[in-house]
């Protein structure tokens, strides 16, 4: 019975039992809640602390940007200048990048030369002006000064020595920074600041205030009347070695005439420096660099056009790899990331840069993003800016598909395999046989042609290194080796792509799908009464083409003399918009025959264009800039140039569904668009062809082309000997391992036809030239014209110059009336006729090529190869700027831009040779 008892109810469920259990319930609610109440606290308590501490360390924004907006900035002229829009917003972004310890991606477009250098220096000069005013008591009595500078350790990737490039073209007010310096260095007195760095930094730049304008030489110059920006921050490597141009003020103290001065030097290096800019190179170890560098506050990442190039095709992964050591290393560092293309700007944003966690079945929202709309690379704000933009209004796209890009796309099928498998080697092989694919294929000739026209200006010895750049057979010798992981990853489908590609090299010796579009479009332009401009990626190619068509259409040397169709290089455009309104208006249409990819878009910022533009490009081209053209119209802030881009890209994804090509995918940036790119010369001739013939020099360059010149030639050699660096004519048999020489090649001369407005220039010079041949046509003895006319062409004895000819080349009268802008030659376009046919008029021949370098070849826009036709003139405005300055004195500013665009040319002569024939 008891033992039925026992077993009625379960244990510990009597009333006492109950009474117990809610007792030791509420004891351990209460602790809980105690728990929850101490950590709540705790997290408050961090949390307040962490909000004390980001507003210790943030930087006001609107301080520094107007501490900079007071700080008076010059030209090397001397002339006062506000701080350009485009700076103005990086140093705001950056700021803000190190105030919250993010990441800001900014594209600048169309500008391709913006420096972070320059934005460091920026950041620097509002620091010291930016701080609160103190007192400071020393020996008893107040001094004022300010707070101390928060200080600026940052870190350019990739780095080079021309980042600093537009940094040195701007002048800081020696007034302004030595009462700012002074005020800072009065806080060290008596024991108030510690800081043997930031006392040495304040104490050099205070000494800028003594700067008197004269160089090492006793002379006077303008520019050393102030310090530059470069020399406000010290910079150097990652171990915090300065860089020989790197210490502060390192161009007042080695170029003028400031007296040196006993100093810690502690403010110069980067493992004690307060202010220290870091460069980061692409073939550093960039963990053992990061750790070397210490605290940063801010890491640059320029990834321009040109930044990409030194990082080269896999910059999407060296640029991940470094930004992950970063935010392991630096983790509450910001972050600045530079680009100027629409293809870039994404991959940065939406995958190389963005920290955002991925959320379930939601898009991935892009990185903090800018877009600054940029006409320039300068610090400070130009004058020139376009207030408005016509043309355009009709924008057209054809082009091509064929067996070159159905190949190309197996081809980077392939590719991405050998990413995946990490074979470098093997990839690089791949892009560069569908690059030279794609080349082959924009060609405006065929490459038999093409191989004839090249040996014909240069030789064949500097032929055959050229046309290297167009054949496959090195690209699929690489890829055929059985040793090579990528033979065995390709396989078979590697083995039929590259016995296509061989098949496709035979099929294009006699016709490429360009010069078959070329033909259609030009053969469409003979009747048309408008004006039309071809525009190709390098005057060469211009040149080659115009020999092609010439050939084929009888009728078009007449048209193109008359100047109503005109072939050039890059330059063209902007010689055609230089012109007065009433001239360039006649230019109706505008063809860009196979543009590259990252640079078509640029074409629509441009203020004048004709009134309709159209693109003759393959399809990978238009597919992959109609994708950019219409990402960058939502983003661009200047109305017009949207409108123009959505017009071009809606155009061409319609070209594109066309040809049959993919869908243009908006969203796609996991591939990084190949370009279609023409190389440059190797070599620059400057022995017209015939340095094979005579004893030479041969000089090599480091990362540059080979000069092949006579023991006579004049280069220009970059002196640095003296105060301010010039350039000087040297011999070629005087240059010696070492020298710094200007490279004035076929790439200098396009981009310096931007610089200079040519026409404007040359057409003195053609008016001149134009009143000479009528004085010396009126003397040709004959009765009537056409007497004097049969004269000159018996004296020419060329089969290709006939009577209607030799005309237009003395039918002057009207040139002579018409307005000096409004001049255009009538002369030849080769210089062999051009000297015939004034040989044959009694100008001598000296006379005859000073005619040809700065007015007819100048406004002909042609023969502006490696033989450098106009090696002489540019010469002579770089060894000799004051008298070109005199000459020309509307032209000042022009001049100086050549000079500065020079110093991009400027290489290192690695070795000298002698040869003899």
């Amino acid at each position: 019975m008891r033992d039925r008892q026992n077993f009625q109810r379960a244990p510990r469920t009597g009333l006492a039992d109950l009474q117990q259990q809610r007792r030791e319930a509420v004891s351990k609610r209460a602790e809980i809640l105690s728990g929850i109440s101490t950590k709540a606290a705790a997290i408050k308590d961090s949390a307040e602390l962490a909000a004390v501490e980001q507003a210790a360390n943030t930087r006001p924004i609107t301080r520094y940007l107007d501490a900079l907006a007071a700080a008076p900035l010059k030209r090397l002229s001397g002339d006062d200048q506000p701080i350009s829009k485009v700076y103005g917003r990086l140093v705001e972004a950056a700021l803000a990048s190190m105030n919250d310890s993010c990441v800001t991606v900014a594209m600048t477009w169309p500008a391709r030369d913006v420096s972070l250098s320059a934005v460091a220096s920026l950041i620097a000069v509002a620091d010291l002006g930016a701080q609160p005013e103190k007192t400071v008591t020393k020996g008893g009595v107040p001094y004022p000064s300010y707070e101390r500078p928060r200080g600026l350790r940052a870190l350019l990737y990739p780095y080079a020595r021309s980042t600093h490039k537009q940094a040195r073209q701007v002048l800081l007010d020696k007034t302004h920074l030595r009462t700012l310096s002074i005020r800072h260095a009065v806080r060290h007195t008596d024991g108030n600041d510690t800081d043997g760095a930031m006392k040495d930094f304040h104490q050099v730049l205070a000494r800028a205030g003594k700067l008197t304008g004269k160089g090492r030489d006793g002379k006077e110059y303008p520019e050393f009347r102030h310090p530059i920006l470069d020399e406000i921050i010290p910079h150097g490597a990652c171990n915090g070695t300065p860089h020989g141009n790197g210490q502060l003020l390192w161009r007042s103290s080695t170029k003028t005439d400031l007296k040196q001065h006993k100093r810690s030097g502690l403010a110069d290096h980067g493992k004690t420096a307060e202010f220290f800019l870091h460069g980061l190179r692409r073939d550093d170890n960039p963990r053992r660099s990061l750790r070397e560098a210490g605290a940063l506050d801010v890491v640059f990442f320029d990834l321009t056009k040109t930044g990409q190039q030194r990082l080269g095709d896999d910059w999407p992964e060296l640029t991940s790899e470094v930004f992950k050591l970063v935010r392991e290393r630096q983790p509450k560092a910001g972050v600045v990331v530079l680009v100027d293309e629409p293809f870039s700007f994404d991959k940065c944003r939406f995958e190389i840069f963005n920290e955002q966690k991925p959320e379930k079945k939601r898009p991935r929202r892009p990185a903090r993003s800018v877009v600054i709309t940029a006409y320039g690379g300068a610090v400070l704000a130009n004058e020139d800016l376009p207030s408005s933009w016509t043309g355009a209004v009709k924008v057209q796209a054809v082009g091509f598909g064929g067996a070159a890009l159905d190949l190309a796309d197996r081809l980077r099928g392939i590719g991405s395999e050998l990413r995946s498998a990490e074979d470098k080697a093997g990839l690089r092989a791949v892009r560069d046989l569908v690059a030279t694919l794609r080349r082959n294929a924009s060609l405006p000739g065929s490459l038999s042609s093409f191989s004839d026209h090249v040996t014909s200006e240069q030789g064949p010895a500097l032929a055959n290194d050229f046309l290297a750049s167009y054949r496959v057979s090195g690209h699929v010798a690489s890829l055929m080796d059985p040793t090579l992981p990528a033979f065995q990853i390709g396989g078979a489908e590697l083995a039929d792509c590259l016995g296509r590609a061989q098949e496709l090299f035979r099929k294009q010796q006699a016709e490429t799908p360009m010069s078959l579009l070329l033909d259609k479009t030009i053969e469409a332009t003979r009747n048309s009464s408008g004006r039309s401009l071809f525009m190709f990626q390098t005057q060469p190619l211009a040149e080659f083409a115009i020999e092609q068509f010439t050939a084929r259409f009888s009728w078009l040397r007449k048209k193109m003399e008359s100047r109503m169709i005109v072939f050039t290089g890059q330059g063209g455009l902007s010689d055609i918009a230089g012109l007065p309104p009433a001239l360039r208006n006649q230019f109706k249409k505008l063809y860009l025959v196979a543009p590259a990819r990252n640079g078509v878009l640029s074409y629509f910022s441009r203020p004048w264009l004709p009134e309709q533009v159209i693109v003759l490009a393959d399809a990978d081209t238009l597919r992959f800039s109609s994708r950019d053209a219409l990402r960058l119209a939502g983003e661009i802030d200047e109305p017009a140039i949207g409108f123009r881009l959505r017009r071009y890209g809606v155009e061409t994804a319609k070209a594109v569904q066309a040809l049959g090509s993919h869908t243009v995918n908006l969203d796609g940036i996991q591939v990084v668009p190949d370009d279609v790119d023409f190389p440059r010369e190797s070599v620059v001739d400057l022995t017209a062809g015939r340095g094979l013939e005579r004893e030479r020099i041969e000089i090599k360059l480091a990362d540059g082309p080979r000069v092949m010149a006579f023991p006579g030639s004049a280069l220009v050699l970059h002196d640095q000997s003296n105060a301010v660096d010039e350039f000087r004519e040297v011999v070629a048999s005087a240059v010696s391992e070492g020298d710094r020489l200007c490279v004035l090649s076929a790439g200098f001369i396009e981009k310096a036809r931007l610089v200079l407005n040519i026409p404007t220039a040359a057409a003195g010079e053609i008016r001149d030239y134009h009143a000479l041949v009528m004085k010396k046509f009126a003397e040709i003895p004959g009765d009537n014209d056409s007497e004097k006319l049969r004269v000159i062409v018996d004296r020419i004895n060329d089969p290709d110059v006939d009577l209607n000819r030799a005309r237009y080349w003395v039918s002057i009268k009207k040139e002579m009336e018409a307005r000096i802008d409004d001049v255009v030659p009538h002369a030849p376009q080769k210089i062999d006729l051009f000297l015939k046919f004034t040989a044959a008029l009694g100008i001598g021949e000296r006379m005859a090529r000073e005619f040809w370098h700065w007015g007819v070849l100048a406004q002909r826009t042609t023969k502006l190869k490696a033989g450098m036709a106009f090696h002489e003139a540019y010469k002579g405005i770089l060894v000799d700027p004051f008298a070109a300055m005199a000459d020309n004195q509307k032209r000042k500013l022009e001049i100086r831009r050549l000079r500065l665009l020079a110093e991009d040319y400027v290489a290192t002569v690695e070795s000298v040779e002698r040869v003899k024939p």
